[in-house]
């Protein structure tokens, strides 16, 4: 503990004035004997007439003490230089399963991995230092790639989001789609960009399209701004994507306030039959979300948001194809309107 203002204890040496001038000799009348008072005794009230005193003199002392402000704390400061950016890419599919003999232990190629990175960024002991001054993040990958844990520095949180990291289970969602995952590490800059603020409305953007990340994301936002109405415009990404992941889509926007959806972004993919954004929204509607719209071309998105916007609102663009380009006409629009 320390105090902001300790000079404030200096006050503390006015307390024997406080007292002198408290219990100075005041006028008196004198008895010529005062024997059959003594023998009455003291009631209660006069044995306890020096409460009110010692009140006064502990609300001083405390008054002076919270003059002093003392605080309690932590603080840490540590130099940090010559960081770069480290992105784990991790591939969990079936064929992880296979054993091999590592060290002397037979495990799978997935807890190979998991043992190698904490080795390279906690260090062994011997060898290998670490990596203390490095940002450090993480991509799964099977079919679909996902970020299990964005860039950071604060590495003993890493270790929760690396044992997440379990063996695809779903023969549907199986594969290797390393490609994803390394364009998952370039939308790294995508992740909860401010866009700008106009008209008393506020344009973020993030790259987020897997369910885990949008309930994350949102969940964020509302912790942030809760007093803020949150409008979400999303774009699902990929046919097979949001095939497998229909139910998990589900249930995760129940944070947003208003959930606004546009077609799925094809990202060369042949579409599907019966997996469509109309068909996830009326699934969407029937588990709760109370406030929806379907606006089918992400050209027109921006134009059609604007009708639904109030002042004070938090407009969300989120996905990782051009839905981007929804939040940045929005935007547009929003400034057009203020000059």
């Amino acid at each position: 503990m320390h105090f902001e203002s300790p000079y404030a204890f200096l006050l503390l040496l006015l307390m024997p004035a406080v007292l002198l001038l408290r219990y100075r000799k005041s006028g008196s009348i004198r008895f010529p004997s005062v024997g059959n008072a003594v023998k009455t005794g003291r009631s209660l009230r006069q044995k306890l007439t020096f409460v009110p005193a010692l009140a006064r003199m502990a609300a001083l002392v405390l008054l002076t003490i919270a003059l002093a402000r003392p605080q309690i704390g932590l603080e840490r400061i540590k130099d940090i230089n010559k960081g770069i950016a480290i992105e784990m890419v991790v591939d969990r599919s079936g064929s992880m399963g296979a054993e091999m003999e590592y060290r002397g232990e037979r495990m799978n190629r997935l807890e190979v991995v998991k043992r190698v990175f904490r080795d390279f960024v906690m260090g062994d002991g011997s060898d290998l230092g670490g990596r203390p001054n490095d940002l450090i993040g993480m991509i799964a990958f099977a079919r679909y790639a996902d970020t299990v844990c964005p860039l950071t520095l604060a590495h003993g949180a890493l270790e929760p989001f690396l044992d997440s990291v379990k063996l695809v289970k779903r023969k549907s969602e199986d594969g290797t789609s390393i490609g994803d995952a390394l364009a998952s590490f370039a939308g790294v800059q995508r992740r909860m960009q401010h866009k700008g603020t106009a008209a008393e409305i506020t344009v973020f953007d993030d790259y987020g399209h897997h369910p885990t990340e949008i309930r994350a994301t949102l969940s964020a936002i509302k912790q942030a701004w809760p007093e803020k109405r949150l409008v979400v415009l999303f774009q699902p990404h990929r046919y097979s994507r949001t095939k497998g992941l229909f139910k998990e889509f589900q249930t995760c926007f129940h944070q947003a306030d208003l959930l606004v959806m546009t077609d799925i972004y094809a990202a060369s993919e042949e579409p599907i039959e019966g997996v469509s954004s109309e068909s996830l929204m009326k699934e969407i509607q029937q588990h709760g979300q109370r406030y929806t719209a379907y606006v089918p071309d992400v050209q027109k998105l921006a134009e059609e948001v604007r009708q639904m916007l109030q002042p004070g609102d938090l407009v969300l663009s989120l996905g990782a194809g051009n839905i981007v380009k929804a939040g940045e006409d929005l935007l547009s629009i929003l400034q057009q309107e203020k000059s």
